[in-house]
């Protein structure tokens, strides 16, 4: 059931974006950057803790900028987690590096720090951690394996808009922070993405390489000089209505941020006894933000796959999903380089060889993680918890007897 309070408030950001896109379509600011998207795009920057804020079209093209200003090169290594969307890596091959896949904690979901010493080469010039479904990375651990290293950390929170780490927005941490816009983020701009840094050199290469000629005054000052006619080449930029779509949304974050925690707090103290199930334990220091894609659970009674739990769940009337990615670090179009290179060519691709990466934690990923769905962190109410509680109570007991495929329908609470 939808509270008045929470209907009050999206009727209020729906008549907000409105108004402010009827102002620019009525004054024709629909290309180009109009004085509202460079207020946007600072205020997004501030909002982080940071100086200096470039928008993009998409997060793709947002995290393929970041890797340019940190100046990857065909060759280079990229260190990156398995777990999570494909808009993460692909990236790092557009740039002609190598994506090292690095296992994900049990506790947290999020990149192993450990893991991520262990892939460390000579080659490494990046790591990319992700804030997957709002959850806050490690960054303590993460910066202390990087401690005299010249190796770009590069924060992907397309997932964690308004997250936090030891006090600080995520984002802020990284020499890069990298947020996706894309419609159904916690900061919506249909389509787009936004980078935010401190460094200026890296703010006007990020420019040059996906705005053609919008700081070309400043490119001679970092070795650019030869680009100012034309930028790198890359048209990637915001459409400026979106940035007033995200805008409106930014005014209103902390309030949402705030209602998905509450919630989160709530289920946390309510499945956290049952036998069976896991949820997430952040750092001590972590505070969830942007909630993308619902809230994580793992099925971890034996003889019980997220699949089966899951046809109980959405016979109950629940709304749930399976783990959403693939196994990246499985797939030779990401792990051969030669064989992807052949399909993009439309050549006979080489047998490909098999990747090395060994990555046990999020493979168990994929056959026993559980998403309860994001609107049960906007709408969780009192009927609502008991019935999950007795659902997934009920899945564990019979499990215990039950072979997955015969799990009986729970009754109805």
């Amino acid at each position: 059931m939808r509270s008045p309070q929470l209907l009050w408030l999206k009727a209020h950001v729906l008549a907000k974006k409105i108004a402010r896109v009827s102002q620019a379509l009525a004054k024709h600011e629909i290309s180009r950057y109009p004085s509202f998207l460079e207020t946007f795009e600072q205020r997004y920057a501030a909002s982080v803790g940071r100086r200096y804020g470039l928008s993009f079209c998409n997060g793709t093209s947002a995290i393929e900028a970041a890797l340019f200003a940190a100046n990857v090169q065909p060759g280079d290594e990229v260190i990156v987690p398995s777990c999570t969307f494909h808009a993460s890596i692909d990236p790092i091959l557009n740039a002609g590096a190598l994506p090292v896949f690095a296992d994900v904690e049990t506790t947290s979901l999020t990149i192993d720090p450990v893991e991520v010493a262990k892939k460390l080469t000579h080659k490494t010039k990046a790591i990319i951690a992700v804030h997957v479904w709002g959850i806050p990375a490690d960054i303590t651990r993460l910066r202390q394996v990087l401690v005299g290293k010249s190796v770009a950390l590069i924060e992907d929170v397309s997932h964690a808009h308004g997250a936090r780490y030891d006090g600080r927005p995520c984002g802020a941490w990284g020499e890069f922070g990298v947020f996706s816009l894309q419609g159904s983020k916690a900061i919506a701009a249909g389509e787009g993405g936004i980078v935010v840094t401190d460094s200026w050199e890296s703010y006007i290469r990020m420019s040059a390489w996906g705005h053609f000629d919008r700081h070309s005054q400043h490119f001679a000052t970092i070795g650019l000089e030869d680009f100012v006619a034309t930028g790198v080449g890359y048209k990637r930029r915001m459409a400026p209505l979106g940035a007033l779509l995200a805008d409106v949304d930014l005014d209103h974050l902390d309030t949402y941020n705030q209602i998905k925690q509450k919630n989160v707090e709530i289920l946390d103290q309510a499945l956290a006894s049952i036998d069976g199930i896991e949820i997430v334990q952040t750092a001590e220091t972590a505070e969830r933000g942007g909630f993308y894609q619902g809230y994580p659970i793992r099925v971890v009674h034996p003889g019980v796959t997220a699949e089966a739990a899951l046809a109980v769940l959405t016979q109950a009337g629940i709304q749930a999903s399976a783990y959403p990615f693939v196994l990246h670090h499985q797939l030779p179009v990401l792990t051969d380089l030669v064989f992807r290179q052949a399909l993009m060519a439309q050549q006979s691709p080489p047998q490909p060889v098999a990747s090395p990466a060994c990555l046990p934690v999020t493979e168990t990923l994929k056959t026993h993680l559980i998403l309860l769905a994001p609107r049960y962190l906007l709408e969780l109410d009192c009927n609502l918890l008991t019935k999950l509680k007795s659902v997934l109570a009920g899945i564990s007991t019979q499990a215990t007897s039950s072979r997955p495929q015969t799990l009986k329908k729970p009754v109805s609470v």
